[in-house]
């Protein structure tokens, strides 16, 4: 059965996103910022990692951490992690996301002014889970995931919200059950 028409999708100005596209479920495009930018307010600490860091170091920017999930694990709500320049292979053996979100508020960037590339190690098939609301992912590039970019919500049924994408790129492999960005509706 196809899906209803979400009505026209109005014209849009030169720098303005459209009100209404055609999608499963309604998204109101206006609400969505155009470019936050990286002065994300956070509540929390900010956490650094470069890929010469180590994940046993204190995760300062003289010190940063080695991994984004060493950081996002050390993280709590209304933290930052900010990542350095680089290629990083994430995941842990026996895992098949890169990275797991379970802690709501916390935003996730990358350095301003240098590029951030994440890859998936061995055995790996998902990029991000934003498995808790509020999460922001800003400037990064995924590469290679070969099932999915980021999903938004986990297998639990989990209800997530305000959930900011911004300046992230993904790049799936020429082979595969490739999808960009996933959503659990619940």
């Amino acid at each position: 059965t196809p899906l209803p028409s979400p009505g026209p999708t109005p014209s849009p100005i030169a720098g303005q996103v459209p009100v209404v596209l055609p999608t499963v479920s309604g998204v109101d495009f206006s609400k969505i910022p155009v470019n936050p930018g990286y002065n994300y307010t956070v509540s929390g600490n900010t956490w650094y990692v470069a890929t010469n860091g180590s994940d046993t170091g204190p995760g300062s920017f003289s010190a940063p951490l080695q991994t984004i999930v060493g950081a996002v694990a050390r993280a709590a709500s209304g933290d930052k992690v900010v990542i350095r320049g680089g290629i990083y292979s994430e995941g842990a053996s026996g895992e098949y996301r890169a990275v797991v979100i379970d802690k709501p508020n916390l935003v996730i960037t990358n350095y301003p002014g240098e590029q951030v590339t994440i890859q998936p190690r061995a055995g790996i098939t998902y990029g991000f889970e934003v498995g808790r609301s509020g999460v922001i992912l800003n400037g990064l590039n995924l590469q290679n995931f070969p099932v999915v970019g980021i999903q938004i919500g986990d297998n639990n049924g989990t209800l997530v919200s305000n959930i900011i994408i911004t300046n992230v790129n993904i790049t799936a492999p020429a082979v595969g059950d490739r999808h960009g960005i996933m959503s659990y509706i619940g």
